[in-house]
């Protein structure tokens, strides 16, 4: 808010193209807040919920990709045993695919296959891949790219039935994730149970490949804020309110 504060100070002295500019950026840390109070509403319920069993093929069915990637999956009639929000899971990965993978992705394979008494999960893409000296900062709070939120809310989610994920792409080739589902929290589903097993590549469509950023996940860790939520949706409203004002009633049509 000192910031936004401070961009008012400088439109009262601005000329007319500067204000425009000011606008902009106020608006900018409008969008930054309302992310942030809904990352707050939502992620204050992480952990709040007994885990359930989920369809592995069901989460990913419902990612929202565009229709320049091919998306195959095998191996994955699988059941989870995982926080009701395992489907962000895959969102945020999806989101950081398209985010950082680089202009040039056009494919995404999802496996699953059983290792022992483990469920090892694979999202692997055909991106740029990740830095070595990233491949665990990406999971710590605060260490994602234009977001802020990284990867960490991932491997919390995961980690609260005791499933873990690491990052083990090529740098420069492809990025490539691995989740490790232990004995117990992993089953065959329904259909699979039933003597069907599949293969599948499917090329999904959709209007745009736009990633909403207030969907974004995140973890609200107890007694603790993410920075930039101090601000509670009625003053938000007024923030909005204000600008809108500015635009409408101050600035040059």
């Amino acid at each position: 808010m000192t910031i936004a504060d401070g961009y008012l100070d400088l439109f009262e002295e601005a000329g007319a193209s500067e204000q425009h500019i000011c606008i902009e950026r106020i608006r900018r840390i409008i969008q930054k807040i309302e992310r942030q109070i809904a990352f707050t509403r939502e992620y204050e319920r992480l952990g709040s919920q007994e885990p359930i069993w989920q369809d592995l093929d069901g989460v990913l069915r419902v990612l929202d990709l565009p229709e320049s990637v091919t998306f195959l999956t095998e191996g994955t009639d699988r059941q989870i045993y995982a926080d009701p929000m395992l489907g962000k899971v895959f969102t945020n990965l999806l989101d950081n695919t398209l985010r950082h993978g680089g202009e040039n992705v056009t494919r995404i394979r999802v496996t699953a296959e059983a290792t022992g008494d483990e469920l090892l999960i694979t999202w692997e893409d055909d991106g740029v891949g990740i830095p070595v000296e990233e491949k665990e900062r990406i999971f710590v709070r605060g260490e994602g790219k234009n977001t802020g939120l990284g990867l960490f809310p991932v491997r919390e989610i995961l980690a609260l039935t005791g499933i873990m994920i690491t990052e083990s792409g090529t740098p420069g080739e492809r990025g490539r994730f691995e989740i490790r589902v232990p004995a117990g929290r992993w089953r065959a589903s329904d259909a699979a149970r039933n003597g069907g097993r599949a293969v599948r590549a499917v090329e999904k469509r959709a209007m745009t490949a736009t990633i909403d950023l207030s969907s974004s996940p995140h973890r609200l860790l107890p007694g603790k804020q993410p920075s930039g939520t101090a601000l509670d949706e009625e003053g938000l409203s007024g923030l909005n309110g204000l600008l809108q004002f500015v635009e409408t009633r101050l600035l040059p049509g």
